[in-house]
């Protein structure tokens, strides 16, 4: 069996995209286009992955993605152009080259895998991925005889008739390595945009009599972005499928068009998510938990039947076991908080570590920052704080201690403790007008 190498288009200029930025490194779900394409080459490669990349991209790359190699694109000539860039160093001994886009970041796992499956099933030098559209204007028309693929026609170069055609290409395609660079060198830009199209070598490949085949994937897939709109069109796609598969899966979302949730949030069945609630990548929420409504939660994890928010901050860091309760208002950073604690009002918890049966009233803080370092605050099991409390860190509240409230506490509480520090109270007799 071959081996499988990837060459991931990335060096296009994005100037509709009219931001300085590479297209391919604006997100979608908080994560950058061309690391969704990166994840799918490193599962399926066995022979090195290649992007052709512009400046920009290739300093992403290289900081981000291990073993991955880059070519600059000089000058954008095509796809064709594009990839021939990497045919100086490509292996392309008993090789499958798969080209990606770095813009087209929803093609399914699965699909490359069938690519790959069906190249090598069969015999034929390439194999080009496919998809049926009730509107295809824009796409390149795939021409089909006798079940082989005889030619991918631009929208630009189409005919009226060819333009009614609705088997659309995605411009993924599966070939031969040595085949793919002895050929692409045969095509040419005699076309409406003066430029070489990767696609043209079906043309040529079925002259030859060795022509591709093709294999259908779903539209939402192959889903490409060249603008700003198409962006924000491509996230709530994406948005959609995440919600879909967990509603599916037993997750209850009150209002899911107002849900923002992270493209590798792990939650569990059971789970309840009411209105406007965002949660970023990361977070981890187990069965019979409710988020509250105005909820913010950030690569955190959170346990079973807990009741989070309403309006509650979760910051990155942080664990929350199990049968918690964090109120309205309350943030919480970095911190550990323990089976049956709860936080319920309008209270700041970070660097700490805190207990089982907790109770922490409202308006409670933990000072962690002394304007150099942040230092940890410990509460032990079973304590109880009352509110309006400032806990100055570097502090450890010992089991059963409780805190009077509005005490402002400096130093370590012992346990079966009760701690007050209050300024005394003084009365002035009313002053005559």
């Amino acid at each position: 069996m071959k081996k499988i190498s990837f060459i991931i288009l990335a060096a296009g200029k994005s100037r509709r995209m009219k931001s300085s930025k590479s297209k391919v490194l604006h997100e979608i779900c908080e994560k950058p286009l061309i690391s969704y394409v990166n994840d799918l080459a490193k599962k399926n490669s066995t022979s090195g992955t290649y992007y052709i990349s512009s400046p920009q991209v290739q300093n992403y790359v290289l900081n981000n993605f291990k073993n991955a190699k880059t070519i600059i694109q000089k000058k954008q000539l095509g796809t064709a152009h594009a990839v021939e860039c990497a045919s100086k160093i490509i292996n392309k001994n008993n090789n499958n080259v798969v080209v990606l886009f770095g813009d087209v970041p929803l093609i399914k796992n699965s699909t490359i895998k069938n690519l790959i499956k069906y190249k090598n099933k069969i015999s034929t030098v390439g194999v080009i991925v496919t998809f049926l559209t009730d509107k295809p204007f824009g796409y390149g028309r795939v021409i089909i005889k006798n079940g082989f693929v005889s030619e991918v026609i631009e929208e630009r170069d189409a005919n009226e008739e060819q333009k009614n055609i609705k088997l659309c290409n995605s411009g993924i395609l599966i070939c031969d390595a040595k085949y793919l660079f002895r050929t692409i060198k045969k095509i040419s830009n005699k076309n409406n945009q003066k430029e070489r199209f990767l696609t043209d070598i079906c043309k040529i490949a079925y002259n030859e009599k060795k022509p591709f085949r093709f294999i259908n994937c779903k539209e939402f897939e192959v889903s490409g972005i060249n603008s700003p709109k198409q962006l924000i069109d491509l996230d709530l796609k994406l948005q959609e499928s995440i919600k879909d598969k967990l509603i599916k899966k037993g997750v209850v979302l009150i209002s899911p068009n107002t849900i923002r949730i992270g493209y590798n949030s792990k939650i569990e069945k059971g789970v309840v998510i009411e209105q406007n609630v965002v949660i970023k990548n990361g977070v981890k929420i187990k069965s019979g938990t409710k988020i509250l409504s105005g909820t913010y939660l950030e690569d955190c994890n959170i346990g079973e039947n807990c009741i989070i928010g309403p309006h509650a901050r979760i910051r990155p860091g942080t664990q929350i076991y199990n049968n918690v309760k964090v109120g309205n208002f309350v943030e919480i950073k970095n911190s550990k908080i323990g089976n049956f604690s709860s936080i319920s009002h309008l209270s700041y918890i970070g660097d700490s570590s805190i207990g089982k049966n907790v109770n922490i009233g409202a308006g409670t803080i933990t000072c962690n920052y002394d304007g150099i370092k942040k230092n940890k605050t410990y509460i032990a099991d079973n304590v109880f704080v009352g509110s309006n409390t400032s806990l100055i860190a570097p502090i450890k509240i010992n089991k059963n201690a409780k805190i009077g409230a509005g005490s402002v506490i400096t130093r370590d509480i012992p346990k079966n403790s009760l701690a007050i520090e209050r300024s005394k109270l003084s009365i002035k007799k009313k002053i005559k007008k």
